[in-house]
């Protein structure tokens, strides 16, 4: 999914359907790299997390396109529908976000 917000704070929403509740998880996300790539920040279940012990992932790639993982802090999962909304950081429009696939890691 290649996301092109408007303005700074546009949402973009996921939900996550989990079988049992886990206690200690890593959401995983491969997103896009890129030389038009933004800046975006992450909400699960109401609450700010951090990925890659970052509160923002800058996803600017000056000379390519690439893939990369990234990993969410240690959080709780409950059993049902899960939210997750990146929100983008970015002032500028037009910057891109590219959203490869999300999993959950169980720890």
């Amino acid at each position: 999914l290649m996301w092109t917000p408007v303005k700074t704070g546009d949402k973009i929403e996921f939900k996550l359907n989990i079988g049992e509740a886990v206690e200690k998880t890593n959401i995983g996300l491969t997103l896009s790299h890129n030389p038009d790539g933004g800046t975006i920040s992450f909400i699960i279940n109401g609450k700010p997390v951090n990925f890659d012990g970052n509160e923002t992932v800058k996803l600017f790639e000056p000379f390519q396109t690439i893939l990369a993982n990234h990993f969410s802090e240690s959080i709780g999962l409950k059993k049902g529908i899960n939210e997750v909304i990146i929100e983008s950081r970015d002032a500028d429009p037009g910057k891109k976000i590219g959203i490869d696939f999300i999993w959950v890691k169980e720890q």
